[in-house]
C-alpha cells in the first residue's frame, strides 16, 4: 500500500512496430500511496501499435482478482510531444484515471496518429489534459469563443468587461469543452469574477481562456480586493502566453509616500476550485498579490512569468494556502516579496525549476497569526535558483502560543547568488519590529531537509534556526549544504533547534 514515487523520467526517440501498447503508466485500482510525476515522452513513431498512448489506473491483468477501488497513484506532469504513426485500434489516446486521485497536467503537443487513415479518437476518464489546437488526435472544443466578436475593443482604452462577462456565460452554457479565445491587443478589465457552479455556470464544462493579448486594470481597480478571480470552478484552464498588466505603479508610489492608499487588488484569484491549469502566463505591476490559490485542489501553474521592481510592497508571486496537490514549475519571479509563500493548510505542495529574484525567497509562513490554523505538510521544492534575494528557503512564525505544524519538506538542489538569508527559520516572525506578541511560537517544526544547497550568502550568518523554546524544532536535517560568504565558509547558528549532518558537514549546527 506504500511505495515510492516516480518521477524525472524521459523517453526519446523509440519506435514501436507491431507492439500492444506504446507509452503506457498503469497501476492497480487500489488506494496505494505513491506518485508518478514528470515524465516526458518525445519524438516517438508509432506503427500499427494497439494503444499508442494510454493511461491505466485500473490495471488487473486477466481481470481476476482486481481490488475495483480507485487508485490512490497520483499521476501529473506528463507531456506527450511529437508523437506520429498508425494505431491498430480507433483509439489511439486512452487516458483512465482515478476518480478520488484525476490525472492532472497531461499535455498533448504535435501528437498526430492515425487509424485507417483517419485521425485516431481519443478517450479521457477523471483526466485534466491540454492540448495545442492542432492535435489531431485529442478531444476538441465544442464551443469557441471570441472576447472580440462579442464587442470587446483590443485598444487598451474601451472597458471590455461586460464582453468577458458575456463569453463565460456563453461557456457555461456550451454542452462540452469551450474555449475563450482573447486575441492579441490590450482589453481594459474593471474587477471580473467567473463563477461556476450549478447557479453561475449550468453544464459546468471544461473552459480554456486562452489570453494571447494584455490585460490591462482599470485604475479603479485598486478598491477592489481581486482583479481576475475564478470562483468554485472545475476544469479550468488559462493558457496562451498573454499578459495580466495591473497597472500598479500609482499604488506603491502612494505607499511610498505614506498616504492614505487603498490595499490594491490580487491580479489573479482562485478560490474554491478543482483541477485548474495556468500555463505560460504573464503577470507584470501587480498592485497586491499576484496570483493567490485558496481552497483549490489540484492546481497545476507551469511556464509562468512574473515581474514587479524589488521595492514594489506586499507584490507576492505565487501564495497557495488551505489546498491540495498543488504544483509550480519552470516558472520566473522577480517580484518585491515573496516569490512563492505557502500559508496555512497546504498538503502536497510540488515546486521545481524555478527562479526567484528580486524577492524576498520562498516562504513557508507566516504562521501562528491567528490562534487556530491547519498545519503545512509535504512540501518539496527541487531545482531552485534565488538570485540576490532578501531570503532563500524560509519557514517564518509569529511569536505567540498558535495551534499548527509545519512537517515533511524537502529543500533540494537550490543555488544562492549573494542571498541574505539563504536558509532561515524564524519563530519570532515581526515584520519592523511592530507590535510584536513577544511571546513563544507555538507551531511545531518537524522533519525539514536541506539538500544540496550551494551557492554564496551576503552575510556571514548564512543558515539561521531560530526556534521556539516552547516547540524546539525537531528533525532537521542537512546534507551536502555548502554556502561561503566572501570566498570562505559563512557560519549558521542554531536555537531551540535539533539539527543533523554529517560529520564532515560544510555547514553544521554543533
Amino acid at each position: 500500500m506504500k511505495e515510492d514515487g516516480v518521477e524525472d523520467v524521459k523517453v526519446k526517440n523509440v519506435v514501436f512496430s507491431g507492439s500492444e501498447n506504446g507509452v503506457r503508466i498503469k497501476s492497480w485500482a487500489r488506494p496505494s500511496s505513491g506518485y508518478v510525476k514528470g515524465v516526458t515522452y518525445q519524438d516517438i513513431t508509432m506503427n500499427n501499435v494497439k494503444n499508442p498512448i494510454i493511461i491505466d489506473e485500473r490495471y488487473c491483468p486477466d481481470k481476476r482478482g482486481c481490488p475495483n477501488q480507485s487508485s490512490g497513484i497520483k499521476i501529473s506532469q506528463v507531456t506527450y510531444q511529437n508523437i506520429k504513426g498508425t494505431s491498430a485500434t480507433p483509439v489511439a489516446v486512452n487516458f483512465q484515471c482515478s476518480a478520488t486521485n484525476p490525472c492532472s497536467g497531461i499535455r498533448l503537443q504535435n501528437v498526430k496518429l492515425s487509424y485507417l487513415n483517419s485521425a485516431a479518437k481519443s478517450s479521457c476518464v477523471n483526466a485534466q489534459a491540454s492540448k495545442p489546437l492542432s492535435s489531431s488526435s485529442a478531444s476538441v472544443y465544442s464551443t469557441i469563443i471570441n472576447v472580440v466578436k462579442l464587442g470587446a475593443k483590443p485598444d487598451g482604452r474601451t472597458d471590455s468587461t461586460e464582453s468577458f462577462n458575456a463569453a463565460w456565460a456563453a461557456a457555461c452554457s456550451s454542452r462540452g469543452p469551450a474555449l475563450i479565445n482573447v486575441p492579441k491587443g490590450k482589453y481594459l478589465l474593471k474587477n471580473v469574477e467567473f463563477r461556476g457552479g450549478s447557479q453561475y455556470c449550468k453544464n459546468t464544462p471544461r473552459i480554456t481562456f486562452r489570453i494571447q493579448g494584455t490585460l490591462l486594470a482599470h485604475l479603479n481597480n485598486i478598491k477592489s480586493e481581486n482583479w481576475v478571480s475564478f470562483n468554485q470552478v472545475q476544469g479550468v484552464s488559462i493558457i496562451g502566453g498573454g499578459t495580466l498588466d495591473a497597472r500598479g505603479s500609482a499604488l506603491w508610489a502612494c505607499k511610498a509616500a505614506n498616504k492614505n492608499c487603498p490595499q490594491g487588488a490580487t491580479s489573479l484569484r482562485i478560490t474554491n476550485s478543482k483541477d485548474i491549469v495556468i500555463e505560460g502566463l504573464r503577470s507584470v505591476n501587480s498592485q497586491m498579490f499576484n496570483i493567490v490559490i485558496n481552497r483549490c485542489e489540484n492546481v497545476d501553474i507551469r511556464g509562468v512569468m512574473i515581474s514587479a521592481p524589488g521595492d514594489s510592497p506586499n507584490t507576492d508571486g505565487i501564495h497557495v494556502q488551505q489546498s491540495t496537490g498543488v504544483t509550480i514549475s519552470k516558472t520566473g519571479i522577480k517580484t518585491g516579496d515573496d516569490c512563492i509563500s505557502i500559508g496555512p493548510g497546504t498538503k502536497n505542495l510540488w515546486m521545481q525549476y524555478i527562479a526567484c529574484g528580486p524577492g524576498h525567497g520562498i516562504s513557508i509562513g507566516s504562521l501562528g497569526k491567528g490562534m487556530e490554523e491547519e498545519g503545512v505538510e509535504n512540501v518539496t521544492l527541487r531545482r531552485a535558483v534565488f538570485t540576490g534575494t532578501e531570503n532563500g528557503l524560509r519557514i517564518k512564525a509569529w511569536g505567540r502560543p498558535s495551534n499548527g505544524f509545519v512537517k515533511g519538506v524537502l529543500f533540494q538542489h537550490a543555488i544562492m547568488k549573494n542571498v541574505k538569508n539563504p536558509i532561515v527559520i524564524d519563530q519570532n516572525y515581526c515584520p519592523h519590529n511592530y507590535n510584536c506578541p513577544n511571546q513563544e511560537s507555538g507551531i511545531r517544526i518537524s522533519d525539514v531537509r536541506y539538500e544540496d544547497i550551494r551557492g554564496t550568502s551576503a552575510t556571514q550568518v548564512a543558515v539561521k534556526f531560530d526556534c521556539s523554546k516552547k516547540k524546539p524544532c525537531e528533525g532537521i536535517r542537512l546534507k551536502d549544504v555548502k554556502l561561503t560568504y566572501k570566498a570562505r565558509r559563512a557560519q549558521s547558528t542554531c536555537v531551540n533547534a535539533a539539527v543533523s549532518a554529517p560529520v564532515q558537514a560544510y555547514v553544521r549546527c554543533d
